[in-house]
């Protein structure tokens, strides 16, 4: 397993790693898991002796290979198919992982689109996602210098072609069929990865300044928790319907501002003119801001409501989880019960059998010694008849 290139170990204790969130998610679901993209697994192979099953897809055969005797069910297949799942029909899981995955695929969403589709996420199932951060630090100090250097691993990695935010994952979840239920983050300075070179080009004020403007900016790779929501949908739909509206205003507001160049510019002294345009330039900027502050408290609503389902959901899942033990221990009860009257029943017939044979017995002993005595009372009358006659002759 030493030659696969994403192969390590992990603490599931720890705190700050990917793998041990990813695994953290996971152990909230049921047991049946499906790793899809596996490589080798190392996060499976944890769940397995923690007592799950593990279904494990990929399309490298020599990191497959390393799952023999491990107890992982190996499944060779590539994700950029049509017929990846074929070997899942009929198929369904309580967890599916996709660890650092979705940006080696070109379509993404066809992927996940699938997993919905074809029901191979159970309907209270969770989705765990992991995704590198393209606005990471490391990428921006590239930029800024005029590199971008790919590498072996890492957020540059070579094999990369999709990247992702915070903000597009979701978008990418929510188009899916999938809401945004918890995230995790594993964090990074600059000069923690290998692009730490730049961290002596870049200037302490420019650092704050990427900070300020991108809170996520150490964030190296996000961790996601997702589950199917018929409402992701209608999130999704709403959100593009905002995205929308605040581009035509932009534009909008960009159109008022060419004409008001050049008013300015043919007409220096019309000043009504101008103040007019001024201020209809500046209501379409609180229009637009006004939008702005609708679509946050939407969204803030939108992730209250799911918090809150979430949580019902996951009493409702544990409460579940207690009733299916109990039916689990009468069923037992049951089973064990049914066995005993079973064994009574049985035994209770050898006993009536053998009652049976000792009233045989009995009779057969009661007809020998009714015989018997028949015998005695003839061999009696005959010893009389001869006493009678021995007397008879000494006459």
């Amino acid at each position: 397993m030493n030659n696969l290139k994403y192969d390590y170990e992990f603490d599931p204790e720890a705190q700050n790693n990917t793998a041990a969130s990813i695994a953290r998610f996971a152990m909230l679901g049921g047991k049946d898991v499906l790793d899809i993209g596996a490589g080798p697994a190392i996060v499976s192979r944890y769940l397995v002796s923690q007592g799950r099953e593990a279904t494990c897809l990929d399309n490298d055969e020599d990191a497959l290979a390393s799952l023999d005797g491990t107890g992982l069910r190996a499944i060779h297949a590539d994700l950029e198919s049509g017929s990846w799942a074929d070997e899942l029909v009929g198929q369904s899981f309580d967890v599916i992982i996709l660890a650092d995955v979705l940006e080696h695929l070109r379509q993404p969403l066809t992927i996940l689109a699938a997993i919905r589709d074809k029901v191979l996420l159970r309907e209270d199932g969770l989705l765990v996602v992991s995704v590198p951060n393209a606005s990471h630090v490391s990428v921006v100090s590239e930029l800024l210098v005029g590199e971008f250097d790919y590498t072996k691993t890492g957020i540059l990695d070579e094999t990369h072609v999709r990247w992702f935010t915070l903000h597009n994952l979701t978008t990418l979840l929510e188009a899916a069929g999938f809401v945004v239920d918890r995230v995790e983050r594993t964090r990074r300075s600059l000069e923690q990865t290998g692009s730490a070179v730049h961290a002596m080009t870049i200037s302490e004020p420019v650092r704050r300044e990427l900070s300020a403007r991108n809170p996520e900016s150490e964030t190296y790779q996000f961790v996601v928790l997702a589950r199917p929501d018929n409402a992701a949908n209608r999130i999704a739909a709403e959100r593009n319907r905002f995205a929308e509206e605040r581009r035509a205003w932009r534009e909008e507001r960009e159109a008022w501002s060419r004409q008001l160049a050049a008013a300015e510019a043919a007409a220096p002294g019309t000043s009504a003119d101008h103040q007019a345009l001024r201020a209809e330039n500046e209501r379409l900027r609180k229009e637009l801001d006004r939008l702005r502050a609708i679509l946050q408290d939407e969204r803030q609503a939108t992730r209250a409501d799911l918090k809150r389902g979430a949580a019902e959901m996951s009493r409702v899942q544990g409460r579940a989880r207690d009733l299916k033990e109990v039916l689990q221990k009468v069923k037992r009860e049951r089973q064990e019960a049914r066995d005993s009257l079973r064994q009574a029943r049985e035994t209770i017939k050898r006993l009536r059998l053998r009652i049976a044979r000792q009233d045989e017995e009995l009779e057969r002993l009661r007809d020998t010694f009714e015989n018997s005595r028949g015998v005695r009372a003839a061999a009696k009358v005959v010893k009389v008849v001869r006493r009678a006659k021995a007397g008879g002759g000494h006459d």
